[in-house]
């Protein structure tokens, strides 16, 4: 009886210490907003609101990459509790990326609703593209949220200052598009 209470114990200490052992690490780019006094960072990758120790020279509405350690908190801004902080964070702006190849698909309901549909990041809502055609495989440049709720109510999520150009040299091959997300990221 009282091993099994000293292991039930041990357990208990292990899944406590893993917690904060095992912290998780973060580096994504997301938008800074004040709620109740608070300023916290929205991650456009996992929807999710942080407490920063380091807020640079930016705030509330700014777009920038985050990088540290996330750690369990819990913060009070106005009756909505936060439970991660990111301790020891870097910050910076977040530069737009090479997203790769994807098709182009204009709405003719909505000229204003976009589609740029890709195999790594699914149907992405864009911004009416300028010298390009729905049906048109381009190469996307932007910078990727998930956390984007737009007035279209399409796609996975939002590409925030896009620009596109032909598909010549991108990072992923064209090949990949008829292929789907698997072969793209296993087929390399």
């Amino acid at each position: 009886m009282k091993l099994t209470a000293k292991m039930i114990l041990a357990c208990l200490i292990c899944g406590m210490l893993g917690g904060v052992l095992f912290a998780q690490s973060i580096d994504e780019c997301g938008r800074l907003s004040e709620f109740k006094g608070c300023l916290l960072f929205n991650s456009f990758l996992s929807s999710k609101s942080y407490i920063l120790d380091n807020y640079g020279q930016f705030g509330a509405f700014d777009i920038v990459r985050v990088s540290g350690e996330v750690m369990p908190c819990s913060t009070s801004c106005g009756q909505y509790t936060v439970l991660d902080c990111v301790q020891d964070n870097t910050i910076d702006v977040c530069e737009e990326e090479d997203l790769g190849c994807g098709v182009l698909h204009g709405y003719s309901y909505d000229p204003s609703c976009w589609l740029w549909t890709s195999p790594l990041y699914g149907e992405m809502e864009i911004t009416q593209p300028k010298g390009f055609a729905s049906g048109d495989t381009v190469k996307a440049f932007g910078i990727v949220s998930f956390r984007i709720v737009s007035f279209c109510m399409m796609g996975d999520g939002a590409i925030i200052y896009p620009t596109f150009s032909s598909c010549d040299s991108s990072s992923t091959d064209i090949d990949v598009l008829s292929w789907g997300i698997i072969k793209a990221m296993y087929s390399k």
